[in-house]
């Protein structure tokens, strides 16, 4: 599970489980060396008892919480390789989701959440949250904000719409444009913002997935602030 690859967020997978609000702060994670080396930090093998400790903080204080098991349909790392295998197996992710259902329990994971909580409960660093009460979308100021944060090595997630049918023309990596769904009542990772608003992010859903297709695209200025009403940021380096 700890191995190089699995801290390329371009693998990991939401698998079955409702866990997008923390999955998302997860990712926002691997998206940084910084955010690397925190979730090095805060996971760690223990040979004796056979499991992992994973660190969680609750009011800003840390508590290991020991996972020994996680889920079959939980988060996976997807495409990895070792001489001729291939495949998917548990990612990074899947460990901190069996550490919430320790402290937690399962229906609270697959029920839902708040990003912003889950980022603080992973991070234990100060979140500030961004929402607009009527789920209109962030204005373009809020954007470049959130653009700083990133600048400076931060973590942020976004809300998308809570209901309606929303299909974007977005742009890859590689310059192409594609037409997604924007997946309602989702939390999604920002990896990076434009300098004129446009905003590049990732599904937690993963490779493949049927909204999207996984990987990063960029969303455009006007799309963004129309459509996603709440941010959560942080920075684990500071």
């Amino acid at each position: 599970i700890m191995d190089d690859d699995a801290f390329d967020s371009d693998d990991v997978a939401q698998g079955q489980i409702g866990d997008c609000f923390l999955l998302a702060p997860i990712l926002s994670l691997l998206n940084s060396d910084g955010g690397d080396d925190f979730i090095r930090e805060n996971v760690r093998w223990d040979e004796d008892k056979g499991g992992f400790w994973v660190t969680l903080y609750s009011g800003g204080k840390p508590e290991e919480v020991f996972v020994q098991d996680v889920y079959g349909q939980g988060a996976r790392q997807k495409d990895w390789e070792w001489w001729f295998l291939s495949g998917d197996k548990p990612s990074i992710a899947a460990l901190y989701e069996s550490a919430y259902r320790e402290k937690y329990g399962y229906y609270d994971l697959d029920d839902g959440g708040i990003s912003s909580d889950a980022m603080e409960l992973i991070t234990g660093k100060p979140v500030t949250e961004i929402a607009n009460s009527d789920y209109s979308g962030l204005s373009s100021s809020e954007y470049q904000g959130l653009r700083e944060v990133l600048n400076d090595g931060g973590q942020v997630t976004l809300s998308s719409p809570r209901s309606g049918d929303h299909q974007l023309t977005v742009t890859d990596t590689a310059g192409n444009t594609r037409e997604v769904e924007i997946v309602t009542q989702h939390s999604y990772v920002v990896t990076r913002i434009d300098a004129d608003g446009g905003v590049w992010m990732r599904n937690p859903w993963g490779p493949g997935n049927s909204a999207d297709g996984g990987g990063e695209f960029r969303v455009s200025a006007e799309d963004a602030t129309s459509l996603f009403w709440r941010a959560a940021s942080t920075n684990v380096t500071q």
